[in-house]
């Protein structure tokens, strides 16, 4: 869902990592390009807000994003493929067991997160508290094929607290999750979970099989 997985993104990517981290350099200079930091270094930059993330993404075009906040419907080429199926990682165990079961897996399905016993960063309870309506609109403009094509509504309710984190005084979130992708002749793809973090894991659980990490699309530098 593209509210929480940009999110998940920002936290995980540029909240999460210490300022003066090569990952939290690197993050940045995907965002902003390399030129950007010619007369400013990173750690003078500083900590980014979540305004600045949403509205420093909403500018880069689909082959220039970091593969974490691009849209799913531009990794997944679904202007050029045309998927049998879409699972949503939401409903991970029904859509996939459902799908397995029509590939002739029966009583199979892809781990939970659970299984795979990976933490994510708690996006979805923080909604109202990072985002404005100035952002929300933001995110259905540049997500519009990820929300149609993938069947997630465009509606984020807001409350009292709605933007008071947006400009800077950051959440502490709790560590990253996986996205999914499941692949291959039956043209498959499990939309990003409500943490949406790239990553894997191996089952935890009989009855579940192994699954696949999203492929990486690029992260691609804008022009300063």
């Amino acid at each position: 869902e593209p509210f929480t997985r940009e999110l998940s993104a920002y936290l995980n990517k540029f909240v999460e990592k210490a300022i003066d981290s090569q990952e939290y350099d690197l993050f940045m200079k995907q965002l902003f390009g390399y030129g950007y930091f010619k007369k400013q270094t990173v750690a003078e930059f500083g900590r980014l807000s979540f305004e600045q993330f949403v509205k420093q993404m909403a500018n880069q075009a689909p082959g220039q994003m970091n593969e974490h906040w691009a849209p799913q419907t531009y990794l997944c080429s679904m202007d050029l493929l045309s998927y049998d199926y879409v699972g949503h990682f939401e409903n991970m165990q029904n859509d996939s067991r459902l799908l397995l079961d029509t590939l002739g897996f029966k009583h199979r399905y892809l781990p939970s997160q659970e299984e795979i016993q990976f933490i994510g960063t708690s996006a979805a309870r923080h909604h109202t508290r990072y985002y404005n309506t100035e952002l929300v609109q933001t995110i259905k403009n540049k997500f519009a094929n990820d929300f149609n094509f993938l069947g997630y509504s465009a509606e984020l309710e807001l409350g009292p607290e709605s933007g008071t984190l947006a400009r800077g005084e950051v959440a502490t979130p709790a560590p990253a999750v996986a996205s999914v992708v499941a692949g291959g002749e039956a043209q498959v793809v499990v939309a990003a979970p409500a943490d949406g973090n790239q990553g894997g894991g191996s089952a935890g659980s009989s009855g579940a099989v192994p699954t696949t990490a999203a492929p990486n699309a690029g992260s691609g530098i804008p022009a300063a």
